[in-house]
């Protein structure tokens, strides 16, 4: 795999990722410890993070690093959504209150079982 594409994967999962946390790039440089110029250069794909601070941004952000480099894995507590469908589905999900949240897993689990 080039280094091009993974720095563009990283830089693809980290947008995601601050977006989803409603998370500034400056706010994230301040929690690892590096500079706001930095994280806009990974998330560019500019720059490729060192492994260390991969692995804390990683962390801070609630990413699986496999994930993040698309590595084969049977766990996906976050994964990186590209198919038009789950972004939708995400969308919606997004918008649900918080106190509801637990309601709407129930109904679409119910759905899912409506659906065998």
């Amino acid at each position: 795999m080039e280094r091009s594409t993974i720095n563009q994967r990283v830089g693809v999962a980290i947008h995601q990722a601050l977006k989803r946390r409603g998370m500034t790039q400056e706010q994230l440089a301040l929690l690892i410890g590096t500079t706001q110029r930095s994280i806009s250069a990974y998330v560019r794909g500019e720059q490729q993070p060192s492994l260390e601070t991969l692995v804390m941004i990683c962390q801070v952000l609630d990413l699986n690093l496999n994930q993040v480099l698309r590595m084969n894995e049977t766990y996906y507590p976050y994964r990186i959504l590209e198919k038009d469908e789950e972004k939708d589905f995400m969308s919606i999900l997004d918008e649900v209150p918080e106190e509801k949240k637990e309601d709407f897993t129930a109904v679409v689990k119910r759905f899912k079982d409506l659906m065998k």
